[in-house]
């Protein structure tokens, strides 16, 4: 009996990332004549209705397998039914609009990453079911900077953006035509994108203030001068945070941003194992990906 108990573990141990890894396929596209490709992880059970898709955005120096595991945002996705797509930045990184004298910056600004996306959302309407009309992308750092770029450049194809520890680019022109849903999470002691704004860390561009970039989408979404606030419950005082939840009234789109207090480089409620004097503190009070997944109505 312990034979048969120790081998069926076994077994199930081999299958189940097997099993896993028939929902997530690699797709392989030539953009601007160079290779690109993306992750799509599509649930076993689905809706006949066409589904919407989460588009995930890795930070500078990621890519798209290591943000897809440190989100969670599979699990979310199978138990509630939309596609998940993870691209590849070029040398793990976005051209964001971002401009700056550093060498990587400059090279960064050749790339059409705004061009590929789309053609990224042309090849999952040919593969997958899914719902034009509620396509969202979000990111973390570099990957939320280009989510910001995403909602400007082409507000007809993205409802709803995500950003997390990343602010607007102080140097894009942002007049999109139609309202776009804004959750923005950043912490104040945010030490690689600071929450006032300025030049970043060596010469990387200069961005938008927290306040600057919401008030940036507020007007375009149409909020009022209203503003309501909420304390989030501390839950984990390890963590030495505090979150406000700050929403803007009266918005043709949801217009909301979650102030972390004390708050450093990360993403709220995954601990990632990076020192705190790197990226400051993690707050574990709230999940981003399941608060995400809700502002999305996902």
């Amino acid at each position: 009996m312990f034979r048969w108990l120790l081998s069926a573990m076994i077994l199930l141990v081999l299958i189940a990332p097997t099993a896993a890894q028939d929902n997530l396929h690699t797709h392989m596209l030539q953009h601007d004549g160079m290779d690109r490709s993306y992750l799509a992880y599509v649930p076993d059970t689905l809706p006949e209705t066409p589904v919407p898709v989460l588009i995930g955005l890795h930070g500078g120096g990621g890519h798209a397998r290591q943000f897809m595991e440190s989100t969670g945002f599979n699990a979310i996705a199978d138990a509630r039914g939309f596609i998940v797509i993870y691209p590849d930045g070029i040398d793990r990184t976005w051209n964001d609009g971002r401009d700056g004298p550093d060498p990587n910056v400059q090279a960064r600004l050749l790339i059409d990453d705004v061009g590929f996306i789309e053609m990224v959302l042309d090849d999952v309407a040919a593969n997958y079911h899914i719902d034009p009309e509620r396509v969202y992308a979000t990111g973390i750092s570099n990957g939320g900077h280009m989510s910001f770029r995403l909602a400007c450049d082409i507000s007809d194809r993205i409802a709803g953006i995500a950003p997390v520890a990343a602010l607007v680019p102080a140097n894009i022109t942002c007049e999109p035509p139609n309202p776009v849903s804004v959750l923005l999470m950043n912490g104040t002691e945010d030490p690689l994108v600071p929450w006032e704004g300025g030049t970043l860390l060596g010469d990387r561009g200069e961005d938008l203030s927290t306040w600057e970039s919401m008030t940036l989408w507020a007007d375009i979404n149409g909020c009022s001068q209203d503003i309501s606030t909420e304390i989030l419950p501390n839950r984990v005082l390890r963590d030495l945070t505090v979150t406000q939840v700050h929403t803007y009234q009266g918005c043709d789109a949801p217009t909301v941003l979650y102030e972390v207090g004390n708050g450093g480089h990360t993403w709220p409620g995954e601990e990632d194992g990076l020192p705190r004097l790197i990226v400051g503190n993690t707050s574990m009070d709230f999940e981003a990906s399941e608060v995400i997944a809700d502002f999305f109505g996902l």
